[in-house]
C-alpha cells in the first residue's frame, strides 16, 4: 500500500509540474512576437537596454558577418 501511494503521488506531482510548462521570456522584447512593438524599437528601448539586439543575437538583428 505504501509504495503504491508513493507511486501515485509522484505521478500526480509530475503531471502538475508539467502543466506549468510554457514558453516564457524574461524580457518583453525577447519574445519574437513583440520584436516590432514600439517599446522594442529605437530610440525608446535604448534607455532601458531592452532593444532586441541587446537581449539576443540573431542574423536578423546583426550587421556583422557570421564567424
Amino acid at each position: 500500500m505504501g509504495s503504491r501511494f508513493l507511486k501515485h503521488t509522484l505521478i500526480v506531482a509530475a503531471a502538475l509540474l508539467l502543466l506549468g510548462c510554457k514558453d516564457r521570456y524574461r524580457y518583453y522584447c525577447q519574445d519574437p512576437d513583440n520584436w516590432e512593438a514600439e517599446e522594442c524599437q529605437k530610440p525608446k528601448c535604448v534607455a532601458s537596454g531592452y532593444c532586441t539586439e541587446y537581449l539576443i543575437t540573431t542574423e536578423e538583428t546583426t550587421d556583422e558577418a557570421p564567424q
